[in-house]
């Protein structure tokens, strides 16, 4: 068994000109300090050289900020979570939930929120949650920082994601070998949500390049709902109305997919004989449908674990750089999806 690693409270804080209260609330990052004499004891901890194995040791905290409309944790989170929460059950890593509702980010001081919970790093699952001058401020405050969902350009932040480019488009070049020239899109939110803006542009230039006359309706607006099933349901609903020659309909995500099968279903459009389905995360509900559903697959359980183990290791002093890196996707093909019904 390891010997505890030890930090002599009192030498730091005479070699600093601090109190030992003040050496005690940055070895165990809580509040209380200005970030100026945080930084003058840091440098201390780190020339002493036991401070990581400390962190080590008493294991790593680590905030995981969710952005939700609604009170409800949506299976993309959950996903994301699960990932995240097989790694810490592995090791010794404390995962701290925070939930923020976008009324409220203004009013919410997110280092000092993190410093009273003690936490060594953040993971924000949709990467609009803070803004650039908030993220600027826990990375000069040395907080780990790893954003999901999304690109980050601050250069000490890390991000996973799935390319959202390649995943639209290898549903668009599916649908379109099948035949389908009349394709919707029921979309998700777009406000400041980088993945869901991309799949929206993506289709729009698909339908420029085809000359689709009928592209502006196609593309169905995001109607706000509690539950993604029920946007899905409402925009598939307006979209047969709106436009009875779609022959295929893409959903935002799955749960979106699920509620454009009961809306074809009440409208006796049979799936997939008289239109194809399909959606996007290949959550594990999925391939259980009736029939089961057409998806890309965006690996959700990886970049959740590979978030909770990059801080874990940047923290504890093993890796230097946090990750910057971008999933490929997987079109995975099931049987909601077919030859469109014009050639069959």
């Amino acid at each position: 068994m390891a010997r505890p690693v030890s930090i002599n409270v009192a030498d730091i804080a005479s070699r600093a000109n601090v109190s030992t209260a003040s050496v005690s609330r940055v070895i165990n990052n809580q509040s209380g300090v200005s970030e100026k004499l945080r930084s003058k004891i840091w440098a201390i901890l780190e020339d002493d050289d036991r401070y990581s194995a400390h962190i080590s040791e008493r294991g790593v905290r680590i905030a995981v900020v969710m952005q939700m409309d609604q009170p409800h944790v949506n299976t993309f989170m959950s996903a994301m979570l699960a990932g995240a929460a097989n790694y810490a059950l592995q090791r010794n890593v404390d995962i701290s939930t925070v939930f923020v509702q976008p009324e409220d980010k203004k009013k919410t001081d997110f280092l000092r929120l993190l410093r009273d919970r003690r936490c060594d790093g953040v993971i924000l699952l949709v990467s609009s949650t803070l803004s650039a001058e908030e993220l600027t401020q826990l990375s000069d405050a040395r907080m780990a920082v790893m954003v999901l969902n999304g690109r980050c350009d601050h250069s000490n932040i890390g991000y996973l994601y799935t390319d959202p480019n390649e995943g639209m488009t290898s549903l668009l070049n599916h649908l379109s070998q099948l035949g389908h020239k009349n394709i919707a899109y029921l979309s998700g939110p777009q406000f400041c949500d980088f993945d869901n803006s991309r799949r929206s542009e993506v289709f729009m230039e698909h339908m420029a390049k085809t000359k689709n006359p009928l592209a502006d309706k196609l593309l169905a607006t995001h109607i706000p709902t509690r539950l993604a099933q029920e946007a899905g349901y409402l925009q598939a609903v307006e979209m047969l109305k709106r436009c009875p020659e779609t022959t295929a309909m893409i959903a935002n995500n799955d749960e979106m997919a699920y509620g454009a099968f009961l809306a074809c279903h009440e409208a006796g459009v049979r799936v997939p004989e008289d239109i194809s389905i399909a959606g996007f995360d290949d959550y594990a509900n999925s391939q259980f449908t009736v029939p089961p559903l057409t998806t890309v697959r965006q690996h959700l359980n990886e970049i959740g674990y590979e978030a909770v183990q990059a801080i874990d290791a940047f923290v504890c002093g093993s890796l230097e750089h946090l990750p910057r890196r971008m999933f490929k996707p997987e079109l995975v093909v099931r049987g909601s999806t077919v030859a469109a019904r014009s050639l069959k």
